[in-house]
C-alpha cells in the first residue's frame, strides 16, 4: 500500500487559548502561505474582512506522520487521511468539529467535484457531516459530528476518491437535538439543523467569512437576515440556552447599539432577547432579555469589541434565575449587570428573529460581518464554548498522512 505525505502551508500558529484570531489574517501572511484567492478578495466589500481561521484565509497546522488506523473502511474509496481531535479537557458529547481542507489536505482532482464522495468514520461507524463551504482548488470547510471528545485525543478518518459504498448520513444529523438553529450564512439563510428556522437575507453582501462565506451588514443598507417567529426561539432562555456568533465589527453600528441577533419589538428587547455590541461599557458586547416590569441588560468587559477584528461571542442565560455567562473567543469574561430584569421573563412567540438588525426598525443595524450564528436549547459549558471557538479557527484538529489504496 502506497502512502503519500502532503505538506501543508502554515499561516501562523494559534494557541488553544489565544485571543489573537487575526494572527491568521492573510493580509499579514508570509510569502508562500495559503491566502485569499483573487475571486474571494474581489468579493470583499469596502471595509470588509479577508478570511481567517477556517474561512478563506487559509488552513493552519502541519501534517502529522503515518498513523495505523486499521482496516480500510470503504473499499470503493481510494484515499484516506487520519484526523485527530486534540484533548479538550472535559467530556463533550455529540460535538461538531471543523475539518478545513486545502490543496495540501485533499487532492481535489481525485475528489468528486462537489465533495459528494467525502465520508468520515470513527471506530467503524459512519459519521454525519455538513459541508459548510466547498471550493475545489481553494479552501473547503466541513463540520463533522463526533460522538465523544475528552481528556485524550480523539481519532477519526476522512475517505474520498471514488463511489462510496453507502449513502452519507444526512447533513442535518451533524447538529444534535440540543441545537435549535445553526446559520452558516454561506450565501443563504438556511438553518443547517433542518428544524425549519430558515432565514431570508435582505440587503446583505456575501463575502469571505471566518468559516467559508459570511454576510456583510452595512448600516446604510438596512441589511438583515429575517427568520419567522416561533415558540422555540422565543422561549430559548426561559430554562437555559446559549447564543453564539463569530463577528467582525467595523463600528458599534446604528446608535452605538448594533444587533448581532435580536428577536424583540423595541430597543429595550420587548417580548424577547438580543445579543449586541454597545457603548454601554466602552466597546463591549451585551445580552438583553425582556421581563414583565423592566428588561434585563448585561454586558462584558470594556474593549471586548475590537473593530476590524474577528471575535467569537457567546452568551449563556437562564432568564428565570437571571444567571448569565458571557464568553469572548471561548473564554469566560466578567459580567456586569447594567440592569437586572424585574419580575418574570417575558416572551412573544410571534416576533421574528433577525440577524444583523432589529426585526422592526432600522435604528440598531449591525455594521460589519457576521458568521456562524448558533442557538442551543441548553446552557453550554465553558469547555464546550472553548472547543467551539478553537474548532472554528482550525485549532482543534491535527491532520495525518494521506494514504492511497485500498489494500488488496
Amino acid at each position: 500500500m502506497r502512502r503519500n505525505l502532503l505538506t501543508l502551508a502554515t499561516v501562523g500558529a494559534v494557541g488553544a487559548c489565544s485571543l489573537d484570531w487575526d494572527a491568521l489574517d492573510p493580509r499579514d501572511a508570509p510569502s508562500g502561505s495559503v491566502g485569499v484567492g483573487a475571486e474571494e478578495a474581489s468579493s470583499t466589500t469596502a471595509g470588509g474582512a479577508s478570511g481567517t481561521g477556517g474561512g478563506e484565509g487559509g488552513a493552519t497546522g502541519g501534517a502529522g506522520g503515518f498513523i495505523d488506523i486499521g482496516p480500510w473502511f470503504d473499499p470503493q474509496l481510494s484515499r484516506r487521511r487520519a484526523l485527530t481531535v486534540k484533548a479538550v479537557g472535559a467530556e463533550l458529547m455529540e460535538f461538531p468539529v471543523l475539518v478545513v481542507l486545502d490543496p495540501a489536505r485533499i487532492d481535489y482532482d481525485t475528489a468528486a467535484a462537489d465533495g459528494s464522495d467525502l465520508r468520515f468514520e470513527a471506530n467503524g461507524a459512519l459519521l454525519a457531516h455538513d459541508i459548510d463551504h466547498w471550493k475545489p482548488g481553494s479552501l473547503s470547510t466541513i463540520w463533522v459530528r463526533l460522538p465523544l471528545l475528552g481528556d485524550a485525543p480523539t481519532p477519526f478518518t476522512m475517505y474520498y476518491g471514488g463511489t462510496p459504498s453507502s449513502a452519507p448520513v444526512k447533513p442535518t444529523a451533524t447538529w444534535s437535538a440540543d441545537y435549535l438553529a445553526v446559520w452558516h450564512l454561506d450565501a443563504d439563510g438556511t438553518d443547517a439543523t433542518g428544524r425549519g428556522h430558515d432565514g431570508t437575507p435582505q440587503n446583505v453582501n456575501s463575502v469571505p467569512g471566518f468559516v467559508g462565506l459570511a454576510y456583510d451588514f452595512a448600516t446604510d443598507k438596512n441589511g438583515r437576515v429575517l427568520i419567522a417567529g416561533s415558540t422555540e426561539t422565543s422561549d430559548l432562555f426561559l430554562d437555559g440556552g446559549t447564543v453564539s456568533a463569530i463577528v467582525r465589527a467595523r463600528s458599534l453600528g446604528d446608535n452605538t447599539r448594533g444587533r448581532i441577533i435580536d428577536r424583540s419589538s423595541s430597543t429595550t428587547f420587548s417580548g424577547g432577547w438580543g445579543l449586541a455590541v454597545s457603548n454601554q461599557s466602552p466597546n463591549a458586547f451585551t445580552f438583553g432579555h425582556d421581563y414583565t416590569n423592566s428588561f434585563g441588560y448585561w454586558f462584558g468587559p470594556p474593549q471586548s469589541v475590537v473593530f476590524d477584528t474577528w471575535r467569537h461571542y457567546a452568551a449563556t442565560a437562564d432568564a428565570t434565575t437571571q444567571t448569565i455567562g458571557l464568553y469572548v473567543d471561548g473564554a469566560a469574561t466578567t459580567v456586569t449587570v447594567s440592569q437586572a430584569g424585574n419580575a418574570l421573563p417575558l416572551t412573544n412567540p410571534n416576533l421574528d428573529t433577525t440577524i444583523g438588525a432589529r426585526p422592526t426598525g432600522d435604528n440598531r443595524d449591525f455594521d460589519g460581518i457576521i458568521d456562524e450564528v448558533r442557538l442551543s436549547a441548553v446552557e453550554r459549558s465553558a469547555a464546550w464554548l472553548d472547543a467551539e471557538a478553537r474548532a472554528a479557527r482550525d485549532d482543534l484538529l491535527s491532520y495525518g498522512t494521506e494514504e492511497t489504496g485500498p489494500p488488496e
